[in-house]
């Protein structure tokens, strides 16, 4: 699989599993390929409105939230979706 394939594949994954929470502004934020596992991290940025503050919705503003998205390389399946671990 190609890196472009990955993270289209990633991005369609996030927009499938929180298309209830009303994700908006997708961004890619890193990629790197595990050849131990031939495994893709695909880490996603991306705002949701849903479970945001009701001050904050108030505002427009939205929740960022960060994924990394872990694509099998072999068959392109969704391996996990994890929480980015801020530093």
């Amino acid at each position: 699989m190609e890196t472009t394939e990955a993270v289209k594949k990633a991005k369609q994954y996030a927009r499938e599993i929180f298309a209830e929470e009303g994700l908006s502004d997708l961004t890619l934020e890193g990629i790197s390929f595990d050849d131990r596992h031939l495994v893709w991290n695909v880490t996603l940025g991306f705002s949701r409105t849903d479970g945001a503050s009701p001050f904050l919705s108030a505002l427009g503003a939205s929740k960022r939230d960060y994924k990394i998205v872990r694509i099998s390389d072999a068959d392109g399946k969704l391996v996990s979706l994890d929480r980015e671990k801020m530093q």
